[in-house]
């Protein structure tokens, strides 16, 4: 059986959940949004990386790896030791503005 069907817009700017057969009261719906932002914001000139986001001495730093791999407790050691700030723990966001790449409000190295 299906279980969610969503409705997205030739140009991806429009997205309309039309199935929601889960049984999860919307969590499941909710969830696979992530996905369906990362390929919206191609067309955006963005990007969503799996990875951990900090501020170190100004400058923003983005660790990417795979699950269970130890990017919160690497990037914990930098805010223990080096007093790195995490501004996220799990997905990030990049625009190409200009180079260098951005996150939005910090540089990446």
């Amino acid at each position: 059986m299906i279980q969610l069907v969503y409705k997205i817009s030739h140009d991806w700017s429009t997205w309309n959940l039309i199935i929601d057969n889960s049984g999860s009261l919307g969590e499941k719906s909710f969830g696979e949004l992530a996905y369906i932002f990362s390929y919206s914001i191609l067309k955006k000139g963005g990007i969503m990386f799996h990875g951990v986001v900090m501020e170190w001495n100004g400058i923003g730093v983005l660790i990417c790896a795979h699950s269970k791999v130890g990017k919160t407790t690497h990037t914990r050691m930098w805010r223990d030791h080096e007093e790195a700030v995490i501004l996220n723990g799990d997905r990030a966001l990049c625009c190409k503005d200009n180079l260098p790449l951005h996150l939005p409000g910090r540089k990446i190295l």
